[in-house]
């Protein structure tokens, strides 16, 4: 079990440092409706890599 703790901890925080350069990213541009749904999209799409990496193991 402390195992999978460690995965989802590790997890956490690869999404968090992600969303964190997303987040950069977004700031940095000129902030159209079309913009923010694109990186919510990535934001998406990074958390269900991160969690398909922890449950195929």
């Amino acid at each position: 079990m402390a195992s999978f703790e460690n995965d989802m901890l590790k997890a956490r925080f690869r999404l968090r440092d992600a969303s964190s350069v997303m987040l950069k990213e977004f700031l940095s541009k000129s902030s159209t409706a079309a913009f923010t749904v694109s990186v919510a999209n990535d934001v998406l799409a990074e958390s269900i890599v991160l969690l398909a990496d922890i449950f195929k193991t």
